[in-house]
């Protein structure tokens, strides 16, 4: 009894030993991790001296302890840089796909406190300054960005990758005068060097014409250097900014004769209104469904003639894409600020970077009587390698959106409108008129919208009838209102011994009824839903080969060739006899196909 009790005490003084060395040990680590991180935090908040690098554009000054409740300027200021190498490089890998939600070369101001000083109109700031760079990934490397990821006539890409996102905020501190329409700032950040290395990164930064009232005509401009040497791992190269203002924004008189500009727009397909679509809110609405949209020219129209609205900016492509990306919108006054983007991009390698000399800001306001949107769109002007002279000016090009009311093979997008200019002929920087066309056409369950059939005929006459066969065993096709109309499909021509192309056929009507895949069936009030009925559908084909299917010696670039069809289905026959029209790339022309039968 005794040899066991004493066995159990050794082990029991072995074990508060062990306990000890084990709590000393803890502790230690404690200690030594709160060291560690009080370490980081407080580097944080060893900012560079104020007096050394700001005086000479804001002067300091003592400031009160108490944060004032109300900012007299704006909580968060988006804006736009160039430079920064290596550090902040706003530039993606050129092999690397950027999902387009934000430009690559965007940063965001946010305020986070305001006191008041001892002389008027002096605040201190306190705030964070974030360069965030677009999510992106190896397009080379990755085989599902050559496959058609994304829905049919959605603008929304929605290939699913890890996307790398990467950030560097700097904590800022510094003195704004509100008289002066100036701010100065220092701060530090912490960035990683390439082979993973972690920097103090600290920098100063300076706004001009920061103000409290603004217009379609004030920017914000302003520099962010570097505190180290050229020769320190954590120096960048001088950056440049440039910010649209958002206080108190006065839209301008310019937006009321933009409206009247608007009206009467030639070749324009009659709108609806707001009211008719769902959740008819302006700005929920805008925010939606204004996006991207193609540009249609003129079939004699190049970049030598007076098609290209950048050719007095020496800009000689053509532009094929333009984009809107909301600054502010107003539901009160159906109005918005908008930043209309032009590319010559497809879907495929867009990575947008916000480039002036092709991008312009604007206001746009809602049109009820028209039932349309009216954009007055202005010009970044004064730039060259920075925005230090940058300015807005030349307000003369005019941009109008509808939602066409009737659809057909020729047309059946949700969105249809024009950009031009109010320049004259003689005047430098005139183009033509320019459509375009959103690729969308999923505006389902609108009452006042119509498809219009206008091939049916040409597809009864091509199409030679075929006789109903016997019903073996009750054998049915499927009911031409089932949502079985969906096809997928595979195409290969009369030279080729494999595939060169696959893609969907999507219906959008059926009938007198658009298509919509989450309701499924779609027949109408006292109709069987069954024998012959009229249907129009959008296909997409993508290429395999990176060759047309219309065209053995062109390339398609591996983008989706869209066709829109329309004729009948028989569902006694099983038969499906269809005539599509094709639009051909950015011109404003067709070429008719004929489709042929599908047997189910």
């Amino acid at each position: 009894m005794k040899e066991s009790l004493r066995v159990m005490t050794m082990n029991s003084s072995a074990m508060t030993t062990s306990s000890q060395r084990w709590h000393r040990l803890l502790l230690f680590f404690f200690f030594y991790t709160t060291f560690s991180l009080n370490s980081v935090s407080s580097s944080l908040t060893q900012l560079p001296n104020y007096d050394d690098h700001c005086s000479s554009t804001v002067h300091g000054s003592h400031h009160n302890k108490v944060r004032l409740p109300n900012f007299p300027i704006a909580r968060s200021h988006d804006g736009y840089y160039t430079g920064g190498d290596p550090v902040l490089n706003p530039n993606p890998n050129p092999n690397s796909f950027v999902y387009p939600s934000t430009f690559s070369n965007s940063f965001l101001l946010r305020t986070l406190a305001v006191f008041d000083t001892n002389i008027p109109d002096l605040f201190k700031f306190e705030g964070r300054l974030t360069f965030q760079n677009a999510n992106k990934y190896n397009c080379e490397k990755d085989s599902r960005c050559s496959r058609r990821s994304y829905y049919h006539y959605s603008t929304a890409i929605t290939y699913s990758s890890s996307y790398d996102r990467s950030s560097i905020s700097f904590e800022m501190e510094g003195f704004w005068s509100k008289s002066k329409g100036k701010l100065c700032m220092v701060g530090s950040a912490y960035a990683y060097t390439e082979e993973g290395n972690l920097l103090t990164v600290s920098a100063v930064l300076k706004l001009d014409n920061l103000t409290n009232s603004t217009s379609i005509t004030s920017l914000i401009t302003g520099t962010f250097e570097s505190l180290s040497s050229t020769n320190d791992p954590a120096y960048f190269g001088p950056i440049s900014m440039l910010i649209l203002p958002q206080v108190n924004y006065k839209y301008a008189p310019v937006s009321a004769n933009g409206r009247k500009g608007c009206s009467g727009v030639s070749e324009s397909p009659r709108g609806l209104s707001l009211s008719s679509l769902p959740k008819g809110t302006f700005c929920s609405i805008t925010s939606r469904a204004f996006n991207q949209f193609n540009l249609r020219y003129a079939s004699e129209c190049n970049s030598a003639k007076s098609c290209n609205p950048f050719i007095d900016a020496g800009i000689r492509y053509v532009p094929r894409i333009v984009s809107l990306h909301g600054i502010v919108c107003s539901e009160d006054t159906e109005r918005m600020r908008v930043l209309v983007e032009f590319s010559n991009d497809s879907y495929g390698h867009y990575y947008p970077s916000f480039k002036p000399e092709t991008t312009l800001v604007g206001e746009g306001s809602w049109d009820e009587s028209e039932h349309q949107l009216c954009i007055v769109a202005c010009r970044f002007l004064g730039f060259n390698e920075t925005f230090a002279n940058a300015r807005v000016g030349d307000c003369s090009t005019r941009l109008s959106f509808r939602f066409p009311a009737i659809w057909s093979i020729k047309d059946a997008s949700d969105i249809a409108g024009q950009v031009w200019t109010n320049k004259t002929v003689k005047e430098l920087g005139y183009f033509d008129r320019i459509m375009l066309r959103s690729s969308r056409n999923n505006r389902v369950g609108v009452p006042d919208l119509k498809y219009e059939y206008t091939k049916i005929n040409t597809a009864m006459k091509l199409c030679p009838k075929s006789e109903k066969p016997a019903k073996a065993n009750r054998e049915r096709y499927p009911s031409g209102h089932s949502d079985v109309m969906r096809l997928y499909m595979s195409v290969k021509n009369s030279t080729s011994t494999g595939r060169i192309a696959w893609g969907d056929s999507v219906p959008i009507s059926i009938g007198d009824q658009f298509y919509s895949s989450s309701e499924g069936s779609v027949v109408p009030a006292g109709s069987s839903g069954r024998g012959s009925v009229n249907i129009s559908c959008s296909i997409g084909l993508s290429s395999t080969t990176g060759i047309s299917p219309f065209n053995s010696t062109s390339s398609t670039s591996y983008e989706v060739l869209e066709i829109l069809a329309e004729g009948t289905y028989d569902d006694e026959t099983g038969n499906m006899c269809m005539v599509g029209c094709r639009n051909l790339g950015s011109e404003i022309k067709y070429q008719d196909l004929v489709l042929g039968i599908v047997r189910f």
